[in-house]
């Protein structure tokens, strides 16, 4: 039986849930499995594993543990008015949290991808994250976005311009209108 979550950790073990240590692997199965079929399937895991159930963990560990102990009040709220089902969001949400608890430091091409994806498809509960999370941050990010906004309102003028020129020329060498 593991004594602390660092123990866990050394041992292969990523997550405790309902009280039972369970693998990467593991808790990938549970991740699509509906609320019924998780209880029964960390039952039998716990019940091959007897080593493997988490009593010991201090309540710290087992929050820190959780994949839905969210940081913010925000998430916090949106957790509470979820259903299971929809669980998905939350995670989107918590990826999100994640990121701007670590200094919005992007680690990979993949880590680039799924943030920029992320951030576009949950845009308002973005801003209101980082807006609790790092006020600072939020100003630099809603001073970019000003900016975009700026450089795209140029770039659609310029190219209204190049199109109202393209249709001169088109119409001088005698195509139709």
């Amino acid at each position: 039986m593991c004594k602390n979550r660092d123990d866990a950790i050394k041992k292969g073990y990523y997550h405790c849930i309902l009280g039972v240590l369970v693998t990467e692997n593991e808790y990938g199965k549970l991740l699509h499995l509906k609320k019924d079929e998780t209880e029964n399937f960390l039952k039998s895991i716990a019940k091959k594993h007897k080593k493997r159930k988490c009593d010991n963990y201090s309540e710290a560990d087992k929050t820190t543990n959780s994949e839905y102990a969210a940081k913010s009040n925000f998430v916090k709220d949106k957790i509470k008015k979820t259903k299971w089902k929809d669980r998905e969001h939350i995670t989107n949400l918590l990826v999100l949290e994640k990121y701007i608890l670590d200094g919005c430091k992007i680690t990979g091409m993949a880590h680039s991808y799924q943030i920029t994806g992320l951030k576009g498809e949950y845009e308002k509960e973005y801003l209101s994250l980082l807006k609790e999370l790092d006020p600072a941050e939020h100003k630099k990010y809603l001073k970019e976005l000003k900016e975009e906004d700026g450089e795209h309102e140029k770039l659609s003028k310029e190219l209204l311009e190049e199109d109202k020129r393209t249709r001169k020329a088109w119409l001088k060498a005698g195509g139709k209108p």
